[in-house]
């Protein structure tokens, strides 16, 4: 008798918690792809230049202003940090590296 009046009172907070997980679930399948982007296309024409951040980039802990991406006149592609406190840097595995005006391939 006391078990089953234990199983009573626990049931109404495990179909809570259960229905969170699977509201959380569904929220996370559904979330669009823009706030987890593969991929950023950037288009420029030779000699311009357009700074990312943190909305551009899907990057919360980045600046309003963080990099800027940049095509000279021969068409070669760079990225250059514009932040002071956060240097920019790309993941290779489970490291950080530096981007520091690393060139880019353009497509």
């Amino acid at each position: 008798h006391g078990a089953c009046a234990a199983l009573a009172l626990q049931a109404p907070w495990l179909a809570t918690l259960l229905a969170l997980a699977l509201f959380q679930a569904w929220a996370l399948w559904r979330a669009p792809a823009t706030w987890f982007p593969e991929a950023i296309t950037i288009r420029l024409a030779r000699g311009g230049s357009v700074a990312l951040g943190a909305a551009d980039l899907a990057a919360p802990r980045a600046d309003a202003a963080h990099i800027e991406v940049s095509r000279n006149a021969d068409g070669a592609w760079r990225v250059r940090n514009l932040s002071t406190a956060r240097p920019a840097s790309v993941q290779q595995g489970r490291t950080d590296v530096r981007l520091a005006g690393a060139p880019l391939a353009g497509a």
